[in-house]
C-alpha cells in the first residue's frame, strides 16, 4: 500500500501541473485493473501498475495480463510497472512492458515514459 500510495501522490503532483490532465483507473468486466491511467486532454499518455515484487508467484501474470489487455485497448506500445527495487524490460503480445524502481521512476524526468 506505501509504494501505491507513493506512486499517486507523486502522479497528482504530475498531473496538476496540466490543467487538461486527468489520474484515472481501468478495470474491465472480467476484474483485472490497472492502477493508474494518465490522460491529457482526452488522450491516453500512460498506464502503470504498482507491483512490490513482481517476481512473487502469481504477482507477475496478474499484473501483466491487466496491464497488457489495457494497453491493447488504448492502442498502446509501452506500459509501465513501479516496482521497490526489480528493474527490467519485457516484451508480451508484441507490447513492451517496463519494470522500473520507484526510486528510479521518481527522480525521472518525465515520469510517464520508461526511466
Amino acid at each position: 500500500r506505501v509504494l501505491e500510495n507513493s506512486v499517486y501522490l507523486a502522479l497528482r503532483q504530475h498531473v496538476g501541473r496540466s490543467p487538461l490532465a486527468r489520474l484515472n483507473y481501468w478495470q474491465e468486466g472480467r476484474g483485472r485493473e490497472v492502477d493508474f491511467v494518465v490522460t491529457d486532454g482526452g488522450r491516453v499518455r500512460a498506464l502503470i501498475q504498482v507491483a512490490s515484487d513482481p517476481t512473487a508467484f502469481g504477482v507477475k501474470e496478474r499484473e501483466t495480463s491487466a496491464l497488457v489487455a489495457a494497453l491493447a485497448e488504448f492502442r498502446l506500445k509501452h506500459g509501465l510497472v513501479i516496482t521497490s527495487d526489480h528493474s527490467g524490460e519485457e516484451r508480451v503480445e508484441g507490447r513492451t512492458i517496463h519494470y522500473v524502481p520507484f526510486w528510479k521512476w521518481v527522480l525521472a524526468e518525465d515520469q510517464l515514459k520508461p526511466a
